[in-house]
């Protein structure tokens, strides 16, 4: 590529970044973040129900590995 070509892409990109974040922050504007937020509380509880928590965090199991590999 000329280095002609190679500036001319350069600023037609300048341009273009521009716009893109003004869309960009219009389509956050815009956003219904209410909707948004129920559609997300739904899937976590769908996600939720698919793969409940176990009842332990797995703390103390993974302190009895320490313990087990410092003895060593």
């Amino acid at each position: 590529m000329e280095t002609a070509s190679i500036k001319t892409w350069a600023d037609r990109w300048k341009v273009t970044g521009k716009r893109l974040a003004e869309i960009r922050r219009e389509e956050f504007q815009r956003a219904d973040v209410t909707a948004i937020f129920l559609s997300l509380t739904d899937a976590s509880e769908a996600a939720l129900i698919a793969y409940p928590p176990k009842p332990t965090s797995g703390l103390l199991e993974m302190q009895n590995i320490f313990r087990k590999l410092a003895k060593k």
